[in-house]
């Protein structure tokens, strides 16, 4: 856990759900897809999650897997966290955090302003592990990418992408 509580956690299973909470077989007109952080109470703000083994009791892998990949990117983001990894295969970085911090940040839309906050956790070269960037009133997604620093963390430059739109 860092100091504003992200959890990073590592999951196993097929993650073939169909529950009260929701079902990964109904299409996303049938609402399929659970808002599990309203039924729960459920909020694991911006926590960073690994899933593998996603499909491995369906023979069908294809088709169902986009559906299964779909349901719990809407669920994951229901509780405020950020899917980072999933499929068949475990698809996470090797790379330890040595360094990071919290940065407040403003973006520019057009003419609007947008306030919130990034945390950015890099290992010994730079690279971004587990990071994320939260716009207030929006969600947060996870960033992958760099960071170059002058002295410490007073003065960095950030080259990142967002893991999601």
């Amino acid at each position: 856990m860092s100091e504003r509580g992200t959890i990073r956690a590592i999951v196993y299973s097929d993650m073939v759900e169909n529950s009260d909470l929701g079902s990964v077989f109904k299409t996303a007109n049938d609402k399929g897809a659970a808002d599990v952080g309203d039924k729960l109470g459920t909020n694991l703000r911006r926590s960073i999650f690994y899933v593998f083994g996603a499909g491995s009791t369906l023979t069908d892998h294809g088709q169902s897997l986009d559906k299964i990949r779909d349901f719990w990117k809407s669920t994951f983001q229901s509780i405020g966290s950020n899917l980072a990894g999933f499929g068949s295969d475990l698809g996470i970085t090797n790379a330890v955090p040595v360094k990071g911090g919290t940065f407040d940040v403003t973006l520019k839309e057009g003419e609007q302003e947008l306030h919130g906050h990034t945390f950015l956790l890099m290992d010994r070269d730079g690279q971004l592990v587990d990071s994320w960037i939260g716009i207030t009133r929006l969600r947060s997604t996870a960033l992958a990418g760099t960071v170059r620093c002058a002295s410490g963390l007073t003065q960095c430059e950030v080259q990142a992408t967002t893991v999601s739109p």
